[in-house]
């Protein structure tokens, strides 16, 4: 269906009027993402759960105010965010994204000028037909769950979610080399998390051989 807004001032003009098609397809756009970031900061269930619903009680409270400083996405990813701080601190608990991306020796060496692998992922296939594989998938996102909780978030939004740098930065209000530590920095456990169970699955292969092959 064509979109009836130009730009995400007139959409959000539309949801501030009470346009139910407009607000819908907010909705169906961004709350996957706003669940996945909810966890990154809560873990999954109920917690995760609340502050969506908040968050979404706040953009339509709050949405005639949008002034298009940042994109929509931005602007309502930004308003979760708040929420989870805010909801992590009244609970004795604080996320400082920055301080963990400057935390620890930075990562970034594994990779070149232009950002890719220095050297090739030790893959029992093709990366690109690994992470298409099921079970790659299921090893990858077990592993995306027990990233600390600024890379999590990172590669969430930048690979799952598919959004720019700029947006991620001005989302999470990470400078953009911080932003790019904690990406490089939860790529590279993802990676080795990878390796590490096709190793396994390798083993468990030449293992089932070896027993079958003995009379």
């Amino acid at each position: 269906m064509q979109a009836r807004w130009s730009s995400d001032r007139e959409r959000a003009a539309l949801v501030a009027a009470g346009d139910e098609r407009a607000l819908a397809s907010l909705c169906a756009e961004l709350h996957r993402p706003l669940c996945r970031v909810a966890e990154a900061y809560v873990g999954a269930g109920a917690l995760a759960e609340d502050l969506v619903q908040e968050t979404w009680e706040a953009v339509i409270d709050h949405i005639a105010s949008f002034e298009a400083r940042s994109s929509l996405r931005t602007w309502v990813t930004r308003i979760l965010v708040n929420r989870a701080k805010t909801r992590l601190a009244r609970d004795g608990r604080t996320v400082s994204l920055e301080a963990a991306a400057e935390a620890g020796e930075d990562p970034t060496e594994a990779f070149g000028a232009r950002g890719f692998w220095r050297a090739a992922p030790a893959y029992a296939v093709g990366p690109e037909q690994a992470l298409v594989e099921r079970q790659a998938a299921e090893w990858l996102g077990r592993a995306l769950a027990t990233l600390p909780t600024a890379q999590r978030t990172v590669v969430t939004l930048r690979d799952v979610e598919d959004w720019t740098s700029d947006e991620v930065c001005n989302a999470l209000g990470l400078s953009e080399s911080n932003q790019r530590v904690l990406l490089h920095r939860g790529r590279t456990r993802l990676r080795a998390a990878l390796e590490q169970a096709l190793r396994a699955e390798r083993g468990e292969e030449r293992a089932a051989e070896e027993r079958a092959q003995k009379p």
